[in-house]
């Protein structure tokens, strides 16, 4: 999600007002997973397993 990365504040309050609650998660998601992108192209981690994140 290009836009998270300028105003995340907005773009998330924007994805949790959705009433519909299939796109809210959807867009929750694509936010958090730019967010774990971002943070995966800091520390030089190509990919993460879900696995381990738990």
């Amino acid at each position: 999600m290009l836009l998270a990365g300028k105003d995340g504040p907005r773009v998330r309050h924007a994805a949790e007002a959705l009433q519909d609650r299939p796109q809210r998660i959807a867009a929750l998601a694509a936010l958090y997973r730019g967010q774990a992108e971002s943070l995966a192209k800091a520390s030089k981690i190509t990919r993460v397993s879900t696995h381990e994140l738990r």
